[in-house]
């Protein structure tokens, strides 16, 4: 085999892991993680361990929006005060919030 093959070949798999890799990515995304199965478990997560409430209309899982990170877009959200603290007002408002986070780093 000459080298000018064995190049040939390590492209064209490494071309089709990149395929199959971005479309398990999209299938991933688009069907099974959806923002209404996410919203409701992320907000669960988050009102256990902030103090106040967290409350938000859609959380999105996103990649190739913030490639090469996986992120959370949170849309019309705010962290309301705890009940249990009279006379507070809302902590933070937003329309649209980006959050994302490299794992490579994890």
């Amino acid at each position: 085999m000459t080298i000018k093959k064995l190049i040939k070949r390590s492209l064209r798999t490494i071309l089709a892991l990149i395929l199959i890799l971005g479309l398990a990515i999209g299938i991933l995304l688009n069907f099974i993680f959806t923002p209404e199965k996410i919203t409701p478990k992320a907000l669960a997560i988050a009102n256990e361990y902030l103090i106040g409430e967290v409350a938000c209309e859609r959380i999105e899982l996103t990649f190739f929006s913030s490639f090469p990170n996986f992120g959370l877009t949170f849309s019309d959200g705010a962290l309301l005060p705890d009940p249990s603290y009279p006379d507070q007002d809302t902590l933070v408002q937003f329309k649209e919030a980006n959050l994302s986070f490299n794992l490579y780093k994890f």
